[in-house]
């Protein structure tokens, strides 16, 4: 019943060695890459930075993370592309959306703003089926932009 369930969840603990500093500044995003093979973890942080921690890297803590410098504002939405694993996007704050090639660590701007236009970019969603990428605008609330990212 609900007393075992509470009691197994109270049993619960995270272990020294099961925990890596992944970004210097607090977590605004997380993204799990859809290996099936590879346990891999993007964390987007408040400096735009992106760190990406191998889980099942060696037991060395950092070691296992590569930091990467991708925005000037809070990283707000991060997603792997299961059609092409070593692609990830994400977005930010300071209006812009960034397609990552994890393997070059090299990545093109896929989607800029002006801040007056949309005062900043809270998230984002991609539907891989049409290529489109959805956008939720700070300015405008309730409002969802969309942009066909084969033009």
């Amino acid at each position: 019943g609900e007393g075992g369930y509470r009691d197994m969840l109270a049993s619960l603990g995270v272990a020294e060695r099961d925990v890596a500093k992944v970004v210097p500044d607090r977590i605004y995003s997380l993204a799990f890459h859809p290996s099936v093979t590879k346990t891999l973890v993007a964390a987007g942080d408040k400096g735009g930075r992106v760190g990406v921690f191998d889980a099942d890297g060696p037991d060395e803590g950092d070691a296992c993370v590569t930091l990467l410098d991708l925005h000037s504002s809070p990283v707000s939405w991060l997603h792997f592309d299961p059609r092409c694993a070593a692609r990830m996007l994400s977005s930010s704050y300071d209006n812009t959306v960034r397609m990552l090639d994890l393997e070059r660590q090299a990545w093109v701007q896929v989607h800029e703003s002006e801040e007056a236009r949309v005062g900043f970019l809270s998230t984002a969603a991609l539907d891989h089926a049409r290529d489109m990428l959805y956008l939720g605008v700070g300015q405008h609330p309730g409002a969802l932009w969309r942009q066909d990212l084969r033009e």
